[in-house]
């Protein structure tokens, strides 16, 4: 009977003894992880420059996209934009009307800071002498976008068009650099 008595004490303590003690301990919080995840919406502002002319100009324009995190640091997304501009060459006279592309991104999230790459099709819009000439194009670009709060993000961008003799004279190019915000959904 003592011997079930102090069997009995034992695991009273370790049952009601070791609560007590955890709740001595300090709690240390895990600092949520930003989930780049939703759709987004924004607009753009920048610098642009055709190397046709070597005309260059103000830029501005509008984005939309969705990205997907995966991994918990990887993100893939897929964005369409718009971008009007001001590039023009007086001698000729011919002005870029608009670039437009869609792109695919893969980026990778630290936190609230995402570092992306994106790569697809574009195309351009010039017009000279009355004519209108639209071009496709392969697109490569980098990007860094920083999320100031659940919803908005501010990012600075570089993209670089080549058209390859496929409706612009010769193998034209243009460059792009821009800066942005987005207003994102999430989840």
């Amino acid at each position: 009977m003592k011997k079930i008595a102090i069997a009995a004490a034992a695991l009273a303590a370790i049952v009601f003894g070791a609560p007590a003690k955890a709740a001595d301990m300090p709690i240390y919080k895990a600092e949520p992880v930003f989930n780049w995840s939703g759709f987004y919406i924004g607009a753009h502002v920048g610098w642009g420059r055709e190397n046709g002319s070597d005309a260059s100009g103000f830029i501005y324009g509008g984005q939309l996209g969705y990205n997907w995190q995966f991994n918990r640091n990887w993100v893939v997304g897929i964005e369409a934009d718009i971008t009007g501009t001001d590039i023009s060459e007086p001698t000729i006279p011919a002005r870029v009307d608009y670039f437009a592309s869609v792109r695919g991104r893969l980026g990778y999230s630290m936190g609230r800071t995402l570092v992306y790459g994106t790569g697809g099709w574009g195309t351009a819009q010039v017009t000279g002498a009355g004519v209108s000439v639209t071009g496709d194009a392969w697109v490569l670009g980098l990007g860094l976008e920083y999320a100031l709060n659940h919803n908005w993000s501010v990012r600075g961008e570089y993209l670089h068009y080549e058209f390859d003799d496929n409706g612009l004279p010769g193998n034209a190019y243009a460059q792009i650099f821009r800066v942005g915000a987005n207003y994102r959904f999430g989840w």
